[in-house]
């Protein structure tokens, strides 16, 4: 099956008993994450489960396509339903899906994690044929979208958010679902309960946490980046749980907003008349490091890095890749990278 945009959380709500198998692709690895965890928790209570959650890599996989419907047809001990989850999935994994999708019966729930298929995709195309199978796109969700499910979030956990706030956290986040769901998380721990002090939360609260040790867009750290703090502000971050992926695309996101005021003022705009042009507007209390930053790199230098950052997020997908290490080396040469 292939849906439109505004069927999938309806569809994702309820999904009929017919599907079997789940596709989630797209360019928002985070988006992916969510939804194909939040839909193995409507087969299964415990995603750690062996024997109810059975996980496949897709590189596995193409070395052995039989082995899918072998998984699938193997019964669930302890549970009603087995759910089979594959992940890092691509067209190399289409000839296991194909053989699986051909089979009279599909025990087992398939949950299928890939990066973007394009339209050509063997893989997005068996499924989209599919009766008993469908392909859900995950693509990254601009300021305002983040802004609405931040605030239907919260408001099913007891809290109503302010539009000025929403819209701040949306600014800040969109992007990356995974990092979204992070710092909600965050959020939500530190309002704690819902009483009547605390459940209207506006933009001054948002950043009154952000100001302390939530960091709910981790700012502090992208603003200083090319300095000697912010290596030590990486550590820290890993050791709290951020995800590696999740922080390079922060990165590229801020090197972007510099990149394009870069290219402003090489037009003939002066520093401040570049920045007023951004959209969205700069939160003021950060303006001072964002200058220096440009200063520091240049559109030339600019360029390069977003470049880098795009490979090194490929990198850190591969299996056993040293994710954080890579990072690490790549924010401590930053620190020693000169205007060129």
């Amino acid at each position: 099956m292939k849906l439109q945009t505004r069927e999938i959380e309806k569809f994702l709500a309820t999904p009929p008993p017919t599907c079997r198998v789940f596709l989630f692709y797209g360019p928002d690895s985070g988006l992916v994450q969510y939804r194909a965890r939040n839909m193995i928790a409507k087969f299964a209570n415990d995603l750690n489960d062996p024997f109810a959650v059975s996980l496949l890599d897709g590189e596995d996989l193409a070395k052995d396509p039989s082995r899918l419907i072998a998984e699938s047809a193997m019964l669930a001990l302890g549970a009603d339903q087995r759910v089979l989850w594959l992940r890092n999935a691509d067209d190399k994994s289409g000839k296991a899906v194909e053989t699986l999708l051909l089979a009279d019966e599909i025990p087992a729930i398939v949950i299928i994690e890939a990066e973007e298929l394009g339209p050509k995709s063997v893989m997005r195309r068996l499924i989209e044929a599919a009766k008993n199978a469908v392909a859900i796109p995950c693509y990254v969700e601009d300021a305002g979208q983040v802004a609405q499910y931040v605030t239907r979030e919260l408001a099913a956990s007891g809290f109503q958010i302010s539009r000025d706030a929403a819209t701040w956290f949306g600014q800040n986040l969109g992007g990356d679902r995974g990092m979204v769901e992070q710092e909600l998380q965050k959020l939500i721990t530190y309002l704690g309960a819902p009483d009547a002090a605390n459940k209207n939360v506006d933009l001054e609260t948002l950043q009154q946490i952000a100001a302390g040790g939530g960091s709910l867009a981790e700012d502090d750290f992208v603003d200083a980046i090319g300095t000697a703090r912010a290596p030590r502000m990486l550590e820290k971050l890993l050791q709290e749980g951020s995800a590696p992926v999740s922080l390079i695309r922060m990165i590229g996101r801020h090197a972007q907003k510099l990149y394009a005021v870069q290219l402003s003022i090489q037009a003939g705009d002066d520093m401040k008349t570049a920045m007023d042009k951004m959209q969205p507007k700069l939160f003021f209390k950060r303006e001072a490091a964002f200058r220096a930053q440009l200063s520091r790199f240049s559109a030339r230098t600019l360029s390069r890095l977003r470049a880098r950052l795009l490979e090194l997020e490929k990198e850190c997908k591969q299996t056993g890749a040293p994710d954080e290490t890579l990072l690490a080396q790549l924010v401590l040469l930053l620190g020693g990278t000169a205007r060129a």
